[in-house]
C-alpha cells in the first residue's frame, strides 16, 4: 500500500508535536463486561464496506451498548438505514489540502461521544480518519496491523491473507463483549 508524501509529512509533524503524550496501559480480562460506548470507524470503499455492513448489522441485535459509527458520506449507502441516527459522516468539503478534517461540527460530534473503545475497521490508509484517531483521548483503540498501527492503536489485529475478514471481525466482537 503506497503512502502519499502529504501523509508522511503530517505523520512526521504529528510525531514531533505530540511525542509527549503517552497512552495508558489497559487490562482486558475474560470476566469483564466489555465496553459500554463504542465508536467504529467504517470503510467507505465498495468491497470492504459491503463486508463490514454484515458486521454492523449484528449491532442491531445488541441493545445494551451504545455504538456510534464514523464514515465518509460515500460509504453511507452500504450500511443499514436503521442505524443512521448513530452515524457521523464527513465529506470531501470537510477536508483541508492536507486531507485532515477541518469542519468543527464534525470534529465536535466525534469528540463529544466520550467512547470507551474506538475500533478502526478500515483496511486502507485515510489521513483524515487516522489523524482523528490519534487525537481522540480514548483509552482503548483497536485496528488492523499496518506500518502506522503502533502510533494509532493499543491493540492491533493482524490481517491474515488466508482467512476471511469476518474471522477478524468476530475476534473484535469477542474483545468488545458484543457476542
Amino acid at each position: 500500500m503506497e503512502t502519499s508524501l502529504r501523509f508522511k509529512c503530517l505523520l512526521v509533524w504529528y510525531k514531533i508535536t505530540k511525542s509527549h503524550i503517552k497512552t495508558p496501559l489497559i487490562k482486558i480480562a475474560e470476566g469483564g463486561k466489555g465496553a459500554d460506548n463504542i465508536l467504529f470507524f467504517l470503510p467507505s470503499d465498495n468491497v470492504n464496506a459491503q463486508i463490514t455492513a454484515y458486521f454492523v448489522n449484528q449491532d442491531l441485535i445488541n441493545n445494551k451498548k451504545t455504538i456510534y459509527y464514523f464514515v465518509h458520506e460515500t460509504g453511507l449507502k452500504y450500511y443499514p438505514s436503521k442505524l443512521r441516527n448513530f452515524f457521523i459522516t464527513y465529506k470531501d468539503e470537510d477536508l483541508n489540502w492536507w486531507g485532515l478534517i477541518i469542519n468543527h461540527s464534525v470534529l465536535n460530534k466525534v469528540k463529544s461521544i466520550n467512547c470507551d473503545v474506538l475500533v478502526d475497521l478500515n483496511q486502507k490508509q485515510k489521513p483524515a480518519e487516522k489523524f482523528l484517531i490519534m487525537d481522540l483521548p480514548t483509552k482503548l483503540k483497536i485496528g488492523f496491523h499496518s506500518f502506522l498501527s503502533d502510533e494509532l492503536y493499543n491493540l492491533t489485529i493482524k490481517r491474515d491473507k488466508s482467512s476471511f475478514l469476518e474471522k477478524q471481525y468476530s475476534m473484535i466482537e469477542r474483545i468488545l463483549g458484543l457476542t
